[in-house]
């Protein structure tokens, strides 16, 4: 009776000194508000490609429902039963624990709830009697002000995983290459232990102690009636990660472009929920265009020619579905991170599309109209075709269609390089300087010109 009387009393005081410490020093939630890593999901949800938050962690934030159940009840189990019960500190742990030290004469057992673990987690302290009163009051502050509901999502989501890794959600890819709504039973326990000493039971470095944290975990789960044995008993049964598994690295130029402008903006983490920014962009588009270019490689690489790009739109709302940027990312020899859709090219036989449908419009030709394909001097500049060969009079259709260089220049000649520099600069190719005279040459591909305003025209 005399301990009840105690453990009473001490609850007293912990929440009167609660209420002063609220009034003076207001819990600084802030600090769990950090920024998530960005992760690049295509139009279906399929990962592309994450980066890192700006500290330099993996932190992707999720919800309660984006986790496993298994998970939570893992959490809740193992860490603090009573957590939906208590005021934010547990006044029967708090006994248990008391008494378990003094019969071991050490500190065996710190009573620490998944409340105070968040106090903690906001202000970090070393591990002292003080710091624990002090994580006791801000606990119990934390539960005066926020559901259980938002504890355990603070909690699950910058919980430390071993290195940095921040969360379940990061935490889930790092050690199973999944989303946490897709863990085991046995890879959900695992993870659940794992903030306890993520050194120790890092299932890489260490294995066997990993399966043994892991399985005691499961027969308390099993013992505590939250699971079935039959369940634990097949969870026992789960192997391990081997090696960490690789994070998606799907579009990486792309990827790096939309990290990149969301550095530009300043929106740290893409101007999306908890870091995630869904494309227009099409993973198995993606895929198939990146087979393709490495096909197409084969021969571009015996031609001498090492980097090429490919970007697909939706004609109607020219949404990206695919987009990549050089044949190999990796290709340090011949500058494989070099994005070829953003980067200044020659448009080459590009723009002659453009030029004849300006003809076109001024009613200069008409597709039936003859165009001469034959040797001509143009103030010194005399171009010729690619096979070095002339055609003599051909229609204009025909000459677009083969590409033929001495009708495309003769078309801008006579409609003035001028105008068809204001077309392009309309049509979007903002690389096209507008005090530059480049003659000619320009319907031939003599300027600079990127592959994603081209397509966009």
């Amino acid at each position: 009776m005399r301990i009840f009387r105690k453990i009473v009393i001490a609850g007293a005081v912990l929440a009167l000194g609660a209420l002063l410490l609220d009034a003076v020093f207001p819990f600084p939630v802030e600090r769990l508000q950090l920024a998530p890593s960005l992760r690049i999901l295509d139009r279906r949800g399929e990962p592309l490609r994450f980066f890192l938050a700006p500290d330099g962690c993996w932190r992707f934030p999720v919800t309660l429902e984006e986790v496993t159940p298994e998970l939570l009840t893992a959490i809740v189990q193992l860490e603090d039963r009573r957590f939906y019960h208590h005021p934010g500190v547990d006044p029967l742990a708090v006994a248990r624990a008391f008494f378990s030290n003094l019969r071991r004469a050490r500190v065996v057992s710190g009573a620490s709830t998944i409340t105070m673990q968040v106090a903690r987690l906001a202000v970090p302290r070393r591990r002292t009697i003080l710091a624990k009163i002090i994580e006791s009051l801000r606990a119990v502050q934390l539960t005066c002000h926020y559901s259980k509901r938002q504890i355990l999502t603070w909690y699950i989501n910058l919980a430390p995983f071993g290195g940095n890794v921040s969360g379940v959600g990061a935490a889930s890819w790092r050690y199973f290459g999944k989303d946490p709504k897709r863990l085991s039973l046995g890879e959900a326990t695992l993870l659940a232990v794992l903030p306890r000493s993520p050194v120790r039971y890092d299932p890489f470095r260490n294995p066997e102690t990993a399966r043994g944290v892991r399985d005691r975990a499961l027969e308390r789960l099993a013992a505590g009636g939250a699971f079935t044995p039959q369940r634990v008993a097949a969870a026992r049964l789960e192997p391990l990660p081997g090696k960490r598994p690789a994070l998606p690295f799907l579009a990486p130029h792309f990827c790096q472009w939309l990290a990149q402008e969301a550095r530009r903006r300043n929106l740290k983490n893409a101007a999306a929920d908890n870091g995630v920014w869904v494309t227009t962009l099409d993973a198995r588009l993606q895929r198939l265009a990146e087979e393709r270019l490495r096909t197409r490689s084969m021969a571009l690489r015996r031609a001498g020619i090492h980097g090429a790009a490919l970007l697909a739109l939706d004609v109607t709302s020219r949404e990206v579905l695919a987009w990549v940027g050089n044949i190999d990312f990796w290709d340090g020899l011949h500058q494989g991170m070099v994005d070829n859709v953003r980067s200044r090219r020659s448009p080459g036989s590009a723009l002659k599309p453009f030029l004849y449908a300006l003809a076109f419009a001024r009613g200069i030709i008409a597709p039936e109209t003859r165009l001469l394909d034959v040797p001509t001097d143009f103030a010194g500049y005399a171009p010729e075709n690619y096979d070095h060969l002339f055609y003599g009079a051909v229609s204009a259709h025909d000459a677009l269609a083969r590409s033929l260089n001495v009708p495309a220049v003769r078309l801008l000649s006579a409609l003035g390089d001028a105008s068809f520099k204001e077309l392009l600069r309309a049509g979007g190719l903002t690389t096209l300087q507008g005090d530059r005279d480049y003659g000619l040459a320009l319907a031939l591909g003599g300027c600079e010109v990127r592959l994603l305003e081209l397509v966009n025209m």
